[in-house]
């Protein structure tokens, strides 16, 4: 079962990093756009600081993918896990680079279609907020299942008629 994950897995991660490479621009436009009419020192500082935001969700997804690959992975590899997360990492980078060259029109199609949403502030804050409440969430189990290991099981005495 282990070694069908594998595959799925990387599949995702390496989906889930393209897409989000390639949205992530709409979404900071759309929160930029918002953020000028509420506070435009911090939409400025956005639109200032684009490609380090961009760089800190893509590093909060690559930091995911290298928490889970050792549970995923058969093998605790050190060398295994660096060269996964760096094909993810630099094949989500280049996807879209890759598509505009190959077919300059249909990466600005699927912009048109799929980013319609992220025009939406609160989807986009949703979606930019993404890799954090997975890694929030990936903490909270860490810890549920130390206290579990941890805490012996409550015994109750059961008063028979």
């Amino acid at each position: 079962m282990r070694r069908l994950l594998i595959p799925l897995y990387i599949l995702i991660g390496w989906l889930g990093l393209t897409s989000y490479q390639t949205f992530v621009n709409q979404a900071v436009i759309t929160i930029t756009q918002t953020l000028s009419i509420i506070s435009p020192p911090i939409a400025n500082w956005i639109s200032n600081n684009l490609e380090i935001i961009k760089f800190i969700n893509a590093f909060a997804w690559v930091f995911i993918l290298t928490s889970l690959l050792p549970s995923i992975l058969s093998k605790n590899s050190v060398f295994i896990q660096f060269i996964t997360c760096l094909t993810l990492a630099v094949t989500a980078a280049e996807t879209p680079n890759l598509i505009a060259t190959v077919a300059p029109n249909a990466l600005t199609q699927l912009m048109t279609v799929t980013a319609k949403p992220l025009q939406n502030f609160i989807l986009a804050t949703l979606y930019l907020s993404l890799p954090y409440a997975v890694l929030l969430w990936l903490d909270l189990r860490s810890k549920q299942k130390i206290l579990e290991v941890t805490l012996p099981p409550i015994k109750t005495k059961v008063k028979r008629r």
